[in-house]
């Protein structure tokens, strides 16, 4: 490991900046005693002070469990990044709590290229908008690096690296979307920046991606609109069941993690019982609030300052006069709140809500879906012969290009050449009431789901 020589001037133009945080270190700082907490913190302080003079990096910040970093070169600090993550893999830095848990330092860390040229204060500090910007891209987990598009080009590193592009991400205060770039320093990527948020059964294989236009729609909802100078605050996406408002939900979601750093909470109402108080304790449940702070009245007051996005899932299930007047209520006692709603109908709220209907997928849209989960079972599947063709547009058919329908059909292609799409289709125009395959498994566990 490197030895320290800190220098002692702050280098000044465009400059490449590099956050770090260390993952659940409230929850570390909570679980351990404190001067294991302190030792924790000091080694890893120490560990990254080393790496900041190998690689020329010089520390503008330190919060405790993070650290900011500045370069000349966009080149150095991705080798700095790099080194800090394989040093914290090869030798972990651990404490255990009273109870024998052990925790580790793991670090999300982004890199960002200054837009202008920085200069350094009296107090040797930099004060300028693009310390804030490099901020909103660390929104990563543990162990990953996401890496700025000009500090990507300007590295040259894309043969350098292995790398995975995440595009369409908004962050907050970006006018537009941007193009998030995982460094997978050790050949693994950490999942979907935000992914922390989702539910556990959300994944890569079971994610819905195919609504790109409906998704950019969602989105620019809640960003500043030229025409009304103002965003929507909730916006509704309305749809028939299996239609995949969930899904698109969820989508829409993470890829604005950045507008709302650690502020996504998505709150499930399935067989929640149709009143504003259900309402109000799901959310407040979903928020860390219970009993008497979890009321109608009492949640009001405790959300009043939160800044965050709520997704509110199968709203029909709460739907009726007094829990749509609740949406209301809530945000306009809490100014800095936007709300996501998925439901089989719309949320009337003249002035407030902005209602986004999602219909039954388009053929290349059912196409891509349908391809994508039949390789989760059948390793490379394509329809390529005629008769493929045929059955692909029957089967498109007869199940209404819904999304559920066709991720049901999905796993009737099994590995078995009998299996083929030509024979499940016939299956299914056989079958009043089509029956699931034995070892049918599904991203879904809602019984309502399984019709």
């Amino acid at each position: 490991m490197p030895e320290t020589n800190q220098p002692n001037t702050m280098p000044e133009g465009l400059l490449t900046i590099v956050y770090t945080d260390i993952e659940k270190s409230t929850k570390t700082g909570l679980a351990i005693p404190q001067e294991s907490f302190t030792r924790f913190i000091e080694t890893y302080g120490a560990r990254m002070r080393l790496f900041m003079t190998e690689f020329k990096g010089h520390e503008a910040g330190d919060g405790g469990d993070g650290h900011i970093v500045v370069f000349k070169m966009a080149g150095d600090a991705l080798k700095f990044v790099v080194a800090v993550q394989n040093s914290l893999r090869d030798e972990p830095i651990c404490e255990t709590s009273r109870e024998g848990v052990e925790y580790q330092v793991r670090l999300r860390m982004s890199v960002y290229k200054s837009a202008r040229e920085l200069q350094v204060n009296p107090e040797g500090k930099y004060r300028d908008v693009q310390m804030w910007l490099a901020s909103r891209f660390n929104i990563g987990v543990g162990g990953q690096i996401l890496v700025a598009e000009r500090a990507f080009r300007e590295a040259n590193a894309a043969d350098a690296y292995e790398w995975k592009h995440w595009e369409h991400r908004r962050l907050k205060d970006y006018e537009t979307p941007e193009t998030l770039y995982e460094l997978l320093w050790d050949g693994e990527s950490r999942g979907e920046p935000g992914s922390r948020f989702l539910p556990e059964w959300y994944s890569e294989d079971t994610a819905y991606i195919f609504r790109k236009e409906k998704e950019q729609e969602v989105l620019s909802y809640y960003a500043i609109q030229p025409d009304r100078g103002t965003r929507r605050r909730l916006v509704s996406i309305t749809g028939i069941g299996g239609s995949g408002k969930t899904r698109l939900a969820l989508q829409c979601m993470v890829k604005c993690v950045g507008m709302y750093p650690n502020k996504l909470h998505f709150i499930p109402l399935a067989d929640k019982s149709p009143s504003k108080e259900a309402l109000a304790e799901a959310i407040g449940l979903g928020l860390g609030f219970t009993g008497a702070d979890a009321t109608p009245k009492n949640l009001l007051l405790n959300l009043k300052e939160l800044k965050a996005l709520i997704l509110l899932d199968n709203f029909e299930s709460v739907y009726c006069p007094e829990a749509v007047e609740f949406l209301r209520d809530l945000l306009n006692a809490c100014k800095s709140l936007c709300i996501m709603v998925t439901s089989q109908e719309a949320v009337q709220l003249a002035g407030l809500a902005q209602d986004v209907p999602i219909e039954n997928m388009t053929d290349d849209e059912a196409e891509l879906l349908f391809i994508d989960r039949v390789q989760l079972v059948k390793s490379g599947w394509k329809p390529e012969t005629e008769s493929e063709r045929i059955a692909l547009a029957e089967l498109f058919d007869l199940t209404a290009r819904i999304p559920l329908a066709l991720e049901l059909m999905a796993p009737g292609m099994s590995h078995t050449a009998e299996d083929n799409l030509p024979a499940l289709v016939a299956r299914l125009r056989s079958t009043e009431m089509p029956a699931l395959p034995d070892d049918f498994t599904s991203g879904s566990d809602q019984k309502r789901h399984h019709s």
